[in-house]
């Protein structure tokens, strides 16, 4: 409408028109092009009602395209700040450079790196721009030798999350998990309970992470892997797709000459 300021229009939520199309998960064309109008309109990138910095909802978890990161490119020229880390409890505090991180955004982590941001700055869990890069389900390995050739601590990837999980079993892709044991770390770390990552990977993991764990030498314990593939097989929500999952895994166990037929009645906790 003529004479309505961007900043003015806002959701029944109460939420600002610019925040809501940069809060996109897997962004489209469409929302680059209102983003680009709300911002040649006047909207403020630095909005005291945001809840969180507009750059890391566009690069937290939801850069998953080129239309993010042209996203990204718009904000920082109508002037948002680079250095400005959330202060949302629900956000850990977290930096943009750990947002680009999670988001696998590889080009603005070099430039972020490149203007000084902090790359040990740790969120409210304690957590790095490591352990955020580890999350990522795009160029997470080139993005962790990134952050290490600019002095990130490799040791954080010791660290386990808020959940007692390790950084193996946070990883979204082989890549990921080929990357930390290239480092030399252990392929059978233990989480909070003493679990290792195969375990978490044969009930939750797609069969490619499962896999990757088998080609690093991870210790196959057969009666607790086999009780985390039957236990995501006998899920009430279970359909075609979710169950090709643990077929393919049980397949990968017999191919490598497990005997898959000895049952799960030896499971230990």
């Amino acid at each position: 409408a003529t004479g309505v300021h961007p900043d003015t229009l806002k959701t029944s939520y109460g939420t600002l028109a610019l925040e809501y199309v940069a809060d996109k998960y897997r962004p489209k064309l469409a929302h680059l092009v209102m983003l680009k109008l709300l911002l040649e309109n006047g909207a403020d990138p630095q909005h005291k009602e945001y809840d969180h910095p507009l750059l890391q909802q566009v690069c937290g978890g939801h850069a998953k395209n080129e239309v993010s990161d042209e996203m990204v490119r718009c904000l920082m020229d109508a002037g948002a700040n680079i250095f400005a880390n959330s202060q949302s409890k629900s956000y850990h505090k977290s930096s943009l450079l750990q947002s680009a991180c999670y988001g696998g955004m590889l080009w603005f982590v070099e430039y972020l790196l490149g203007k000084g941001v902090p790359v040990d700055y740790q969120d409210t869990e304690g957590m790095t721009a490591l352990n955020y890069a580890v999350r990522s389900d795009r160029s997470s390995a080139a993005i962790i030798d990134v952050l290490l050739k600019n002095g990130a601590d490799k040791n954080d990837l010791l660290k386990l999350s808020s959940h007692g999980t390790t950084c193996l079993e946070n990883a979204e892709i082989p890549e990921t998990i080929e990357k930390i044991v290239s480092l030399g770390f252990d392929i059978d770390m233990k989480n909070r309970h003493g679990y290792t990552g195969i375990l978490h990977a044969a009930e939750y993991g797609p069969a490619e992470i499962f896999e990757t764990y088998l080609n690093l030498g991870a210790e196959v314990y057969l009666p607790n892997v086999l009780h985390r593939i039957v236990t995501r097989l006998g899920y009430k929500d279970n359909n075609q797709q979710k169950v090709e999952a643990p077929m393919k895994k049980l397949k990968m166990l017999y191919e490598r000459g497990y005997d898959i037929t000895g049952g799960t009645d030896t499971f230990t906790s």
